[in-house]
């Protein structure tokens, strides 16, 4: 489930619950701190930071996670060969698949039908990915394209 789809599934299924409060558009700058405990978290809002205290503190801040640093939360490298990039590539109509991987040398693609967008994943070996400046971009997606010719309707840069 992309993590959208999981914060709506989050906020509706939730609000049976009285105590549980999903707030959207914050970004965590800081912990706060009981003693030796963590006791919620500092962040910034479209309205300005605010303390949020919890009995609970998760941190789903990604892979640069502000959470685990502060919390002195050791990474465990566990020597994957591979960098994965998830993105979207837009849908079109009368496609005819709905779920598929494509492998070439050194590299993988797995996507999966939303509805109203593809959802990607690509693998390649790490340290190969390129992409973002110059025409690097335009490489990257002639490269998907390549990979599966479907998506190159959605595929705008």
């Amino acid at each position: 489930m992309p993590q959208w789809d999981f914060l709506h599934f989050l906020r509706e299924n939730g609000k049976r619950f009285a105590s549980l409060k999903v707030l959207m558009m914050l970004i965590a700058t800081d912990l706060i701190w009981s003693g030796a405990n963590v006791a919620g978290v500092k962040a910034n809002t479209p309205d300005g930071p605010v303390d949020i205290r919890a009995d609970l503190t998760i941190g789903c801040d990604g892979r640069h996670s502000m959470v685990r640093e502060r919390a002195d939360l050791a990474v465990e490298e566990i020597g994957a060969p591979i960098d994965v990039l998830w993105f979207r590539a837009a849908s079109r109509p009368m496609r005819n698949e709905s779920v598929f991987a494509r492998i070439d040398t050194g590299k993988m693609m797995v996507t999966f039908d939303r509805g109203d967008y593809w959802q990607l994943r690509l693998c390649h070996r790490q340290g190969t990915i390129r992409g973002g400046q110059g025409g690097r971009a335009r490489r990257l997606r002639d490269n998907i394209v390549g990979m599966a010719p479907i998506l190159k309707s959605g595929m705008a840069m």
